[in-house]
């Protein structure tokens, strides 16, 4: 008797439709797009060191950000 092999690519995920790798990328694109889950704490942080390491780079290049 053999066991089924664990799979985590999306092939075994994709019965939200017909079962289809295509589908299921598409499927998940439209939910990104929706925005529905919030942020985690380290998504908010890793983004506010991204704008901090830019602020920073515009800073030593000598180009000022337009206020606004």
């Amino acid at each position: 008797m053999t066991r089924a092999k664990k799979t985590r690519s999306l092939k075994g995920k994709a019965n939200i439709r017909t079962g289809k790798k295509e589908d299921f990328k598409k499927w998940r694109e439209e939910q990104a797009l929706t925005g529905s889950s919030p942020k985690t704490a380290t998504q908010k942080k890793k983004a506010k060191q991204r704008k901090e390491q830019a602020a920073k780079k515009l800073a030593r290049t000598g180009v000022k950000k337009a206020e606004s």
